[in-house]
């Protein structure tokens, strides 16, 4: 299937990751209030960590993998059976460490009965096989399924969450949203004719590439999570439910940039791996440019309107997110900016050990940020620790992808997108100064006079990635 054909699907993979939020966060927002948010937001956030445990980087390295061998269908099914079976083994052995933390922490037992049902998708972990469809380039599948399973949940949240008291129901739907998933994969995946066996032959090669892999992830989880988690310890759940709701509001929408990355991330690693360097630089450009044309304007977007956005979104209740979620739109552009150099460029050209010297560095601050800060500051410690661990992350990927001269940006799509973006402030203090009352309208018609403009700008200053669209639609107009 052609790049193009899984980027519509990945679009529509993408649209439906942030509809279903769309749809779902104002009510549950409403129902479960801020301190039942903070609670699920910490207890999914910790079964997330023993996942990665139980992973151990299946998801990068597997899928680079399968990509090389994608043309010869028994080596992918023998690759398969031996990282399914050394992540059963991992499985059984973080599940077992989580149900005992369960018992050995207190503050973990107080909510034993949520973790537990939270645990769900840990306990069957070694079943979730979407790296194998992404190695062979089958968005389709992954798309459809994933859409089918939102739906599911939509329908059992509207009938099933209706009080606080719902949140244990509200943590078992998005769990067995995770088991329905794993079992489609199964189902498929046998239906194509593969077979599942339990091989341990070449363990130790593939355990080295998966622990490389698993370290570089665990970083990278560290500082995408570890806020989360050391709120939940070191402040409260009415905090953590403040800052839980700035952050999900920059990641519900970061898959817009990162779509067409995940997209070509097995054809780059294919490129590389036979030596087309020409087809490998195209496909890096064309990925850099649509991260900076989708980045920049949501960070000014969201520094103008996110105390509108939060009241509207989230609810009155929640208006404390408002300076969280100014901080974190920073992640925009400086996390997709890292995500593109280390995922993109220095995973694909196998220097994935640089990478995650990149991602122990934003580690290392992030945490030191974060006992710093979390103390006096809150969610607002929190969110600046985010901010300061990326730009850690991104500072160190340009360090090593010029010093090694893996790839050279093109400055020339990321200064009309930063130019671009200003109309967003400008149009802010236009409708600012006139009479109208910031209300629910003004969000509505600020947002469509910003986001016009923007495009427009873009049209005229011809950025390839307008240009693309558009050639696109009158294709078929």
């Amino acid at each position: 299937m052609s790049i193009k054909k899984n980027f519509l699907y990945n679009i529509l993979l993408n649209i439906s990751n942030i509809a279903f939020p769309i749809i779902t966060i104002p009510y549950v927002s409403r129902i479960l209030g801020v301190d039942q948010i903070g609670e699920f937001s910490f207890v999914t956030t910790l079964v997330e960590y023993f996942v990665l445990f139980a992973a151990l980087g299946k998801t990068l390295f597997g899928s680079r993998e399968i990509a090389k061998l994608k043309d010869n269908k028994r080596s992918c099914n023998r690759l398969f059976n031996r990282l399914f079976t050394i992540n059963i083994i991992s499985s059984i052995f973080v599940s077992f460490i989580f149900l005992l933390s369960l018992f050995g922490i207190q503050q973990l037992t107080e909510i034993g009965c949520l973790l537990f049902i939270a645990g769900i998708p840990l306990y069957f972990s070694a079943l979730d096989i979407n790296w194998f469809y992404s190695g062979l380039e089958k968005f389709k599948l992954i798309s459809l399924r994933s859409v089918f399973v939102k739906l599911v949940l939509l329908i059992g949240l509207l009938c099933l969450v209706k009080n606080k008291s719902d949140l244990i129901i509200y943590v078992l739907l998005n769990s067995l949203t995770f088991l329905i998933n794993y079992i489609i994969n199964i189902y498929f995946f046998i239906k194509e004719g593969f077979s599942i066996r339990l091989d341990l032959s070449d363990c130790k090669v593939n355990l080295k590439g998966l622990v490389l892999f698993f370290f570089s992830s665990l970083a990278m989880q560290i500082y995408l999570m570890i806020d989360t988690v050391m709120l939940g310890f070191m402040s409260s759940f009415y905090e953590l439910g403040i800052y839980s709701s700035a952050i999900k509001s920059v990641r519900i929408l970061m898959p817009i940039m990162t779509s067409l990355g995940m997209v070509m991330l097995p054809r780059l690693s294919y490129c590389n791996n036979i030596g087309n360097v020409v087809e490998y630089r195209k496909m890096l450009d064309c990925a850099f440019d649509v991260i900076n044309f989708c980045s920049w304007p949501l960070m000014a977007y969201f520094l103008c309107i996110a105390d509108l956005f939060i009241l509207f979104f989230f609810g009155q209740s929640f208006g404390e997110a408002t300076l969280p979620l100014r901080i974190c739109s920073v992640l925009f552009v400086v996390s997709n900016f890292s995500y593109f150099l280390g995922i993109q460029v220095m995973t694909t050209a196998s220097f994935e050990s640089r990478y995650l010297i990149a991602t122990v560095c934003g580690v290392i601050f992030n945490l030191l940020f974060n006992v710093i800060l979390i103390p006096s500051m809150g969610a607002r410690g929190a969110a600046w620790a985010s901010v300061i661990g990326e730009i850690m992350v991104s500072a160190t990927c340009v360090y090593y992808v010029y010093k090694l001269k893996l790839y050279s940006i093109s400055w020339r799509c990321l200064k009309k997108s930063c130019c671009a973006s200003f109309i967003f402030p400008l149009v802010y203090v236009c409708m600012f100064l006139g009479s109208m009352e910031k209300n629910f309208l003004w969000f509505i018609l600020y947002s469509f006079i910003a986001w016009v403009g923007y495009i427009l700008i873009q049209c005229k200053l011809k950025n390839s990635v307008c240009m693309y669209i558009f050639s696109t639609i009158t294709k078929y107009v």
